[in-house]
């Protein structure tokens, strides 16, 4: 029963120190363009509130019996959610070439965007939010 608890506090310790290691980058070639919105207060604001959303959405599900609630809370949220990053999106940003190396500094299954710091290049150091499908994962890749 104790590898659960470790797990846990080994998956929250990544998500806090952000995804080190070889292997994260920008999808595309080095021609490719990724547009990559600016952090700002009001985009940290945007992803707590999702976080925030999805948290309230998961404890009224589990306290709720009838399924046709359960779903309605759903859907609720999910629009919720997916309007925060519909305006993420919509938010100044800069371009920057595919295949850049990257940190990931903050990521969440709750909202399409991961806060990332670029590891080389011109780019080098700048923080910004990058659309999860734009990032070259290793850790989705299959073998």
């Amino acid at each position: 029963m104790r590898y659960p608890v470790r797990f846990g506090i080994l998956a929250v310790s990544l998500a806090l120190s952000g995804c080190h290691g070889p292997g994260f980058r920008l999808r595309g070639d080095s021609n490719a363009r990724v547009h990559v919105v600016y952090d700002s207060p009001i985009i940290e604001d945007l992803a707590d509130q999702a976080v925030r959303s999805r948290e309230e959405a998961a404890k009224e599900l589990g306290s709720r019996e009838d399924i046709g609630t359960r779903l309605s809370v759903w859907h609720q949220s999910g629009r919720f959610l997916s309007e925060r990053g519909e305006r993420i999106g919509k938010e100044p940003g800069f371009d920057v070439p595919g295949r850049t190396a990257i940190t990931i500094l903050r990521e969440s299954d709750t909202l399409r965007y991961s806060k990332v710091r670029f590891d080389d290049g011109p780019f080098k150091g700048k923080v910004g939010w990058v659309s999860r499908g734009l990032i070259d994962d290793p850790r989705t890749r299959m073998p």
